[in-house]
């Protein structure tokens, strides 16, 4: 299964051409990560839907980025009301541990005569002091040529840390056989459609009432119990679910990865869950 890490691009408007690039090399560098497990989708600001919503446009934004495992941000000349605003609140949320959980920062080197300083220009140094500050890293370019460059590297860095994320989502053969082995093989049993309550019961069995630490959000509550008993699913294809979702909840917790929905947990838990149901099958027919 092949896993989407989002990516979100925002710079001022004075930018719009090394936005194009920024894409444009992504895109390229997908190519080469796809056979890893993962790609790369690039979210822009001005290709979402840019209509009135109740919080205002910054708001769903902002819902966009808790959703992007990384997010690069291209400075000139002005930092741009609502380019502030996004890296601001990607900041505040990286140093919670939330998502985004890289940041890729950009300034491109601009020579101004004294005349034109304005606020503008001063409002770009103090976000590099503000960076700097915090002991953290920017980088710098001049040109197409040199943000490609860079880009090339620091994307090839960042895959590292993706493919190595794809691998920890997938557990050891032991695990999944452990798992396998809890579960029951008289077919009478495995092949019943459990009610209300023994869902509930199965649940809590397995470990999916934990509080985690990472993803609090994503805690089994009573109306996953409902969702799940709505599914009619057999005691073994419900099993094998709970606990390839647990076993990705406790994965993400060890290695501090934030999921933002339901739906990212059930799309990495899916091939963990048809291991553990093809070892339980294979131990069902011995």
């Amino acid at each position: 299964m092949i896993l989407k890490k989002r990516l979100f691009l925002a710079s001022s408007n004075e930018l719009a051409g090394e936005r194009d690039l920024v894409e444009r090399v992504i895109q390229r560098k997908n190519s080469t990560v796809i056979d890893k497990g993962f790609f790369l989708e690039v979210v822009r600001w001005e290709e979402l839907l840019l209509i009135f919503g109740p919080d205002g446009v910054q708001a769903r934004f902002n819902a966009e980025i808790l959703e992007c495992d990384a997010m690069i941000v291209l400075f000139h000349k002005k930092v741009g009301r609502f380019t502030k605003q996004e890296f601001d609140f990607a900041y505040n949320n990286f140093r919670e541990g939330h998502n985004p959980r890289h940041i890729l920062v950009y300034f491109k080197h601009a020579r101004v005569a004294i005349h034109l300083i304005d606020k503008a220009i001063l409002d770009i140094q103090k976000m590099r002091q503000q960076i700097e500050g915090d002991g953290q890293f920017y980088n710098v370019f001049r040109n197409m040529a040199q943000l490609e460059l860079s880009l090339l590297k620091q994307l090839e860095l960042l895959c590292s840390l993706f493919e190595r994320e794809v691998g920890y989502f997938s557990p050891p053969e032991p695990v999944i056989v452990s798992e396998a082995e809890k579960m029951p093989t008289d077919p009478n049993v495995a092949g019943k459609v459990p009610g209300i309550n023994e869902v509930r019961d199965i649940a809590n069995a397995v470990g999916m009432f934990q509080n985690w630490i990472v993803n609090p959000h994503l805690r089994f509550e009573e109306g996953d119990v409902m969702y799940f008993w709505e599914r009619k699913y057999t005691r073994a294809k419900l099993e094998a679910q709970f606990r390839a979702r647990r076993l990705v909840l406790e994965i993400a917790d060890k290695n501090r990865f934030f999921i933002p929905e339901p739906g990212d947990l059930s799309e990495k838990s899916k091939p963990i869950e048809g291991r553990i149901f093809v070892a339980w099958q294979n131990r069902s027919q011995q």
